[in-house]
């Protein structure tokens, strides 16, 4: 899955904020701010606390419009629902398992390197750019600072989102 650059912003600022809430507090998990907590705990005050949906957005911080939106996500997909997932990024299947493969069998490989080998190749010559081969490399870890826990970080990322996927595109079935 390649990942937009606000993308990869976003989680190297999840993954310092755990951190310090690993230090600062004792719930290390309750992100002060975060959009998804937000959400959710608009839902959990209107459902369990009978706060006004009104009164709730504006604690929360999110218009009533969204909320109505994520609330009927979160009925139908339980809370895999409320997570919007990076679709905007196109994805090139064949190119990412291209370079993956690549950087993984010579990891001294530069980019350019790797982008001239892909360009080569027939299946992905059209498609291959020094930037989305950057891109590529950025979303699973291989970036500039290029330390071992940055690609471990950046598998787990992955993981997660491809399960978050295939999550939200099955319904809940409710038993009574």
């Amino acid at each position: 899955m390649i990942l937009s650059s606000k993308t990869i912003e976003y989680f190297k600022k999840i993954n310092s904020l755990m951190n310090q809430c690993m230090v600062n507090n004792q719930y290390p998990y309750m992100i002060n701010g975060d959009f998804i907590f937000n959400i959710y705990e608009s839902i959990r005050c209107v459902w369990l606390d009978d706060v006004r949906i009104q009164d709730a957005c504006d604690r929360y911080n999110i218009s009533c419009s969204s909320y109505y939106l994520f609330e009927k996500q979160f009925v139908e997909f339980g809370l895999p629902g409320i997570f919007s997932l990076p679709r905007k990024t196109q994805q090139f299947i064949d190119l990412e398992h291209l370079v993956l493969m690549v950087k993984k069998a010579r990891p001294s490989l530069s980019y350019t390197a790797i982008f001239r080998i892909a360009e080569s190749i027939s299946l992905t010559k059209d498609i291959a750019s020094p930037a989305l081969v950057s891109s590529i490399l950025n979303s699973h870890g291989y970036g500039l600072s290029n330390m071992k826990n940055d690609i471990i970080f950046w598998e787990r990322i992955q993981r997660t989102l491809k399960t978050w996927e295939r999550l939200i595109q099955k319904k809940i079935s409710v038993m009574i």
